[in-house]
């Protein structure tokens, strides 16, 4: 003798095709920062300073690397570039079309502050600033910032 088990009953909700059109969002959206606007929405970034974060646009081509930021009038205090190289290197970094001195910071594949340029001046080019050691980023502060946000050879940086 055998006894049957009564039949669940299937309950639908209205919630259901929000739910599957939510996880349908959340795909395309990862799709495309994978395969279309992973640049676009990664040009700029936070980088963790010993006494406070700076936002950085990102440099991350060559066209973007020698641009810098020749030409500009000014950078705010909070704000910085960050220079991102395709291999580790001694990297130059020269003044040309520049308007105002900035802080020079270089950092290894680490992250870890390998040499500072305090006051790099616009009528220095076409000198070009290079450190000892080799370096993948390089980060451009107004003038005075790496002293102030407590940026020091050795000290490693976060973003």
């Amino acid at each position: 003798m055998s006894k049957e088990m009564p039949a669940k009953k299937i309950v639908r909700t209205k919630s259901a095709p929000k739910l599957v059109l939510a996880l349908g969002m959340v795909l395309v959206g990862a799709g495309l920062i994978v395969f279309g606007l992973r640049g676009v929405l990664e040009d700029k970034v936070y980088i963790k300073a010993p006494k406070m974060l700076i936002q950085a646009e990102v440099a991350d081509d060559e066209a973007e690397r020698t641009l810098g930021l020749s030409g500009r009038s000014s950078l705010s205090a909070g704000r910085a570039i960050l220079f991102v190289f395709d291999k580790p290197g001694i990297h130059g970094i020269w003044m040309k079309d520049m308007k105002f001195a900035v802080d020079i910071v270089w950092l290894d594949s680490n992250k870890k502050v390998v040499a500072v340029e305090p006051r790099a001046l616009p009528e220095s080019y076409p000198k070009i600033f290079s450190p000892d050691e080799e370096s993948l980023f390089v980060i451009e502060l107004a003038q005075g910032r790496a002293s102030e946000l407590g940026i020091k050879v050795d000290e490693i940086l976060s973003w």
